[in-house]
């Protein structure tokens, strides 16, 4: 399509333009009289929109009756003059010497049928485009009626100068005058010579709009006298600082009449040159049909909203008739979809395509810090039926497509909240060893063998095994250097591990190691977190302090910088958590007067930045909130096929049956509600001390419940991490005598040893329970 339109590249440039900035595009259009040819009749008798050259004919009716003798050979030099630009406004204007000004008006009044006419269709569709604003030298009422008719856009309507100061884009601007009654309708050569003066707003805000936008003139022929004025004044006045014109229209120009406006700046983009079955269209459809074809082409140029992630295009979505030639459409940045699920008898090449479809997606991803929930249930929900087959046909690939294949599934694990089953870290281990890191010079097959590393490093974390911890610690070492990411990630993973076991000694330790200085200044935000956590209460607040306005520097402008939005919003969640906690010199239970407020910033302007966060889908408090609800509205049921077997101790039981193991704590898939609440806490570095909605600490304490029956070791450590001790609830059903009677003894040990060090930092004067 490119090859078989010439000026298909014009139109790329347009269509970029128009779709830069979202709301507002970076592409302002001037629309002549052409466009109203497009509008619908109300009646059998509402005749149609006159051409210039139909206008012409009737001033010259008027001026030179056809009564033959003398009369006839001024009338045949009229209308010969008419044919000119400066001839038909000088006819106007002998029209308004020889009857008046006001006769010249009625005459166009009666000649133009605006009210018998309703805006055509695509009136409409050219104004739900989001051009930066719309200019018109119509007198018609056509596109301010139309502009009714859209839903998603506001237009000003700006019809004198008057209007100016109060509009606001995008806007209609009437530079000629409009029927029925703002006057004056530029129409004489008088006119057009005392306009720039006479209407100076008029021609500064169309001056600046050419300077800043891609300007496009729509509706105008080649002599058109309102196309010749424009550009000539832009040429004139501008000179040198002239922007390109783009003239858009069925013009079927000549060589030397189109190297002659490239030469004034005008760049014709010429729809008669558009391929099959343009050329055998009726001439009387060829304009409309032609505009028709433009405005699809803009259409379905715009770009994909990166909110919607990872949701493919509609397929359903209308085609253009077949009567229009093919649309050139860039598919590149458009997810593609996803199946829900293999074939029952899926082979590796069905692997390979989907394996493919994913990685374009996750080139796609907008770079939430943490996707939004229906992200990631589209995510998960594409992704678990892969799980199992994907795992049996491993051995049909080689050492570095298993690599590829099971770090794309890691990654959209990673993205679902949902950590490794214990089958895809057996998986990861057998692969990563089958690969010589420092040997291949591909660099992205090290990358992804650094990155499976990590995923090991936290299910190691996770699953609570020491040595598997250490080991894959050690096999990130050798990159530190070269990747700044993997120090701060290995010592987060530590500080999250000394957490989990409330060994806070560890964790003051490793705090020591957590280099918040990396180009990722998320990284204070976590430390904060934890220092939170461990009760230094000022050093966090000096820490996330510093960390907001930092992330906010990083802003990008006049795009949607999804991933530094994402850190802003959970930064935010954090510091809104100090708003009213009091000096940690203070104990809660010696204050006697509510704390006042020490947040980082106003109310009215995080409300402010709340708002611009919850269009690019983040909003991190409605995340949190809605993490909340589904822990609690759906609680874990009874798994199905599973039998319980007691041992001969009233505590000793085990339970066998077909369920799936997801990670060695963590339970089967029943309980992954609690795991990705746990995830997200951990991921977002949001710690359940400080948090002015208490919505980590139930994330937290509801997460113990999911993970009651399967882990209660690892239960019985997030509640005491995130319970007060005198108020839950949960922290007395938890400690009762046959739940700890089912610990481990080093389990026993260890949280008896943290427990006691906890209570003394919390409380210095404990209740005995």
């Amino acid at each position: 399509m490119s090859h078989d339109f010439p000026d298909q590249p014009y139109l790329d440039r347009i269509r970029a333009a128009l779709w830069r900035r979202g709301a507002h595009g970076n592409a302002a259009v001037m629309v002549g009289s052409g466009m109203s040819l497009n509008a619908r009749p109300r009646g059998a008798g509402s005749g149609r929109f006159p051409l210039w050259s139909e206008l012409a004919r009737t001033v010259v009716d008027h001026l030179y009756p056809a009564h033959g003798g003398a009369n006839s050979e001024h009338r045949n030099y009229a209308l010969q003059q008419a044919n000119a630009t400066s001839g038909f406004l000088r006819l106007a204007q002998e029209y308004e010497t020889a009857f008046g000004r006001e006769a010249l008006e009625r005459l166009v009044a009666d000649t133009v049928p605006d009210l018998r006419f309703e805006p055509g269709d695509l009136h409409r569709r050219l104004l739900e485009l989001p051009w930066s604003d719309v200019f018109t030298t119509n007198w018609d009422t056509l596109l301010e009626r139309a502009a009714t008719r859209v839903i998603d856009r506001h237009y000003d309507v700006v019809r004198t100068v008057a209007d100016i100061p109060a509009s606001a884009r995008p806007r209609i601007v009437k530079l000629h005058g409009t029927l029925p009654a703002v006057r004056p309708l530029i129409f004489t050569e008088e006119d057009f010579r005392t306009y720039p003066v006479r209407f100076a707003p008029f021609v500064n805000l169309a001056q600046q709009s050419m300077m800043e936008s891609v300007f496009c003139l729509l509706g105008f022929s080649g002599d058109d006298p309102n196309f010749l004025y424009w550009s000539g004044w832009v040429r004139d006045h501008l000179r040198k600082y002239a922007p390109t014109i783009y003239l858009i229209g069925w013009l079927d120009l000549p060589p030397p009449r189109r190297r002659m406006l490239e030469s004034r700046g005008v760049v014709p983009v010429d729809l008669a040159h558009l391929p099959l079955p343009a050329s055998s269209w009726p001439e009387e459809t060829r304009q409309q049909r032609a505009l028709e074809w433009f405005l699809w082409s803009l259409e379905r140029a715009k770009p994909y909203r990166e909110t919607d992630w990872p949701k493919a295009p509609d397929r359903h979505a209308p085609e253009p008739p077949t009567y229009l030639p093919a649309v050139l459409v860039d598919s590149s940045g458009f997810p593609h979809p996803e199946n829900a699920g293999p074939k029952a008898s899926t082979d590796a090449d069905e692997l390979r395509n989907t394996v493919k479809d994913w990685q374009h997606n996750r080139r796609l991803y907008p770079g939430w810090l943490v996707a939004p929930k229906s992200a990631r249930l589209r995510v998960w929900g594409t992704t678990v039926s892969w799980i199992p087959p994907a795992l049996e046909l491993l051995s049909a690939f080689a050492p570095t497509e298993r690599i590829e294949v099971l770090e794309e599934l890691n990654w959209r694990l990673e993205t679902s909240l949902i950590p490794l089953t214990a089958e895809l870290v057996v998986a990861i281990s057998e692969a990563l060893s089958a690969i010589n890191p420092l040997a291949p010079s591909d660099q992205d097959l090290r990358l992804r063998w650094i990155r499976l590393v990590a995923a090991l490093l936290r299910a190691a974390r996770e699953g609570d095994d020491d040595s598997a911890f250490e080991r894959w610690t050690e096999a990130l070492e050798p990159y530190k250097p070269d990747h700044v990411w993997i120090g701060p990630r290995i010592s987060y993973e530590r500080c999250l591990l000394g957490l989990a076991r409330l060994d806070h000694a560890l964790v003051e330790r490793t705090l020591v190691d957590l280099d918040v200085s990396t180009d990722e200044v998320f990284w204070k935000v976590r430390k904060a977190g934890i220092l939170a956590e461990l009760g230094k209460i000022e050093e966090s607040f000096r820490l996330v302090g510093e960390a907001l306005p930092e992330i906010r520097q990083q802003l990008g402008h006049g795009t949607a910088d999804i991933p530094t939005l994402s850190r802003e919003a959970w930064a935010m969640v954090l510091a809104e958590g100090f708003t009213f906690y009091p000096h940690p010199r203070e104990p809660l239970w010696e204050i006697d007067s509510e704390p006042g407020p020490r947040g980082l910033e106003p109310p009215e302007r995080a409300a402010q930045r709340w708002e611009v966060l919850q269009r690019y889908g983040c909003d991190a408090r409605e995340e949190l909130y809605e993490a909340r609800r589904t822990i609690e509205d759906d609680l874990p049921g009874p798994e199905p096929q599973v039998i319980e077997k007691f041992g001969f101790d009233p505590w000793h039981r085990r339970r066998i049956g077909r369920r799936e193991r997801w990670n060695s704590r963590g339970g089967g898939r029943e309980h992954l509600p609690g795991l990705q609440a746990k995830r997200l806490v951990e991921e977002v570095g949001l710690p359940p001390v400080v948090d002015l909605h208490d919505l980590a600490k139930s994330l937290l304490l509801r997460t113990a419940v999911w993970l009651a029956e399967s882990a209660p070791g690892q239960a019985l450590g997030v509640i005491l991490r995130a319970s007060d001790y005198e108020e839950d609830e949960i922290f007395d059903n938890f400690f009762n005598r046959s739940r700890i009677a089912l610990l481990a003894d080093s389990e026993v040990n260890t949280l008896s040893r943290e427990w006691g060090a906890r209570w003394t930092m919390v409380c210095p004067e404990p209740r005995r329970r």
